[in-house]
């Protein structure tokens, strides 16, 4: 992960670990969905299931990746788990849910732009 997103991300939450009642610096992101092997087959899958586009393995990983699915925390293991949402399925449906919106509203504020919709969609996603 490049440090620019990891700045953007931790910038927006303040640099504050974003577990209830922490008070402590974020100095880790964690995954709302876990980042494995086994989860990006699942959200491959799911994908397809849920918007009707076929998605390769290395496009999931990029999903598990993406902004939407990273929380600042600070280095509690149990803050970075608190954060782990993948063992309920309508969470997860959700964040698919976020990331394809984000994913279509840039697409058409990038529609008739010089900048090329491909490498926006590899750098954000």
């Amino acid at each position: 992960m490049d440090s620019e997103k990891r700045i953007r991300i931790f910038s927006k939450a303040l640099w504050q670990c974003e577990y209830p009642e922490c008070i402590s610096a974020a100095k880790a992101l964690a995954h709302r969905i876990a980042n494995t092997d086994a989860n990006a087959k699942y959200i491959k899958r799911r994908w397809e299931e849920l918007f009707y586009e076929p998605i390769s393995i290395s496009y999931a990983r990029k999903i598990l990746n993406h902004d939407l699915n990273l929380v600042p925390c600070c280095m509690r293991q149990s803050h970075n788990d608190y954060f782990n949402c993948g063992g309920d399925p309508s969470i997860v449906d959700q964040i698919l849910k976020e990331i394809h919106e984000y994913r279509s509203r840039a697409r058409k504020l990038l529609t008739g732009t010089s900048v090329n919709p491909m490498l926006f969609d590899s750098s954000v996603i």
